[in-house]
């Protein structure tokens, strides 16, 4: 079965960062949240594979802020690992960009937090944080699988557009952003779907909400992917044209996110009666159901 993304138009794109980063900046308690993150891979230096010598510690026991799942991902993938780091240092550096002028700013600590007590607090900023993070994988990711740098991967096996003109050629080696999209799911979302915190707790809500945040990062690579062409002919007549899938600036990735982030439109609140006593649920105001679902 296909469970690549639908690709969508650019409004979906903002639709869904938007309903994400409000998602998750209804919560303005702070939660105790694990302080190990994959982020920290970003401020760790990562040997390839290829370069451990016999009898020396391997990769994966070495990588700090890793989940369960995510280690053995690691043991699985290690050649991926580098690229995981380089992707989670593009998402900060980015993050760091699209907020340059906030009072907080993306700043890092030296931990395996990466950011610190700052993200325990439901905000738009986090909400940010997590989605530019997973794009980051993609990203990096599919970058790699074209470039012939992992070895499950390779060239984007993206079917051809249906309008591209007939005689230009379909099969230059694109970044395989179905791959990377798919290998950043399942690495990024281990930590959150490895807990088990009881349905309707504000721990059980925060969860959702990352994963959502990390699914809008995602989308967002994904959907912005394009077609680039380049020309063949005679002095630059442009008689025939290659094609291929191509990611987009990843400066415009982090923009769409930022850019249409807006204050938060859920409240929250406790829910009455026998089965639901004491149960926390995000509302939208113009909405009788809740807004996570």
């Amino acid at each position: 079965m296909d469970n690549r993304p639908v690709r969508k138009r650019r409004t979906g794109v903002v639709r869904h960062l938007l309903l994400a980063a409000s998602f998750l900046a209804c919560s303005s308690q702070m939660l105790l949240v694990d302080a190990n993150s994959w982020w920290s891979l970003a401020l760790t230096p990562i040997q390839r594979p290829e370069m451990y010598i016999i009898g020396a510690q391997p990769l994966c026991s070495q990588l700090s802020g890793l989940s369960q799942g995510q280690r053995k991902l690691c043991q699985l993938y290690q050649d991926h690992m580098s690229y995981i780091g380089d992707g989670a240092k593009t998402g900060i550096k980015e993050c760091q960009y699209q907020f340059r002028h906030r009072r907080w700013n993306c700043s890092t600590v030296d931990n395996t937090s990466v950011f610190g007590r700052v993200m325990q607090i439901g905000s738009r900023e986090t909400a940010f944080t997590y989605a530019i993070s997973a794009a980051g994988v993609v990203n990096a990711i599919s970058r790699a699988c074209r470039e012939g740098e992992l070895s499950t991967c390779g060239c984007s096996r993206a079917a051809r557009p249906r309008d591209l003109p007939r005689d230009w050629l379909w099969g230059g080696c694109g970044d395989n952003v179905h791959y990377g999209y798919r290998f950043a799911r399942e690495f990024v979302d281990a930590r959150e779907r490895e807990k088990n915190y009881p349905r309707g707790s504000p721990e059980h809500a925060r969860t959702l909400m990352n994963l959502q945040n990390n699914e809008a990062g995602r989308q967002a690579v994904y959907n912005l992917a394009n077609v680039a062409c380049k020309c063949h002919g005679v002095s630059g007549s442009c008689s025939l044209k290659t094609c291929w899938l191509q990611l987009a600036d990843f400066r415009h990735v982090g923009e769409v996110p930022k850019g249409e982030v807006r204050q938060c439109c859920c409240y929250a609140h406790w829910t009455q009666g026998k089965a639901g006593a004491g149960r926390q649920a995000l509302q939208h105001p113009n909405s009788r159901g809740p807004c996570l679902h």
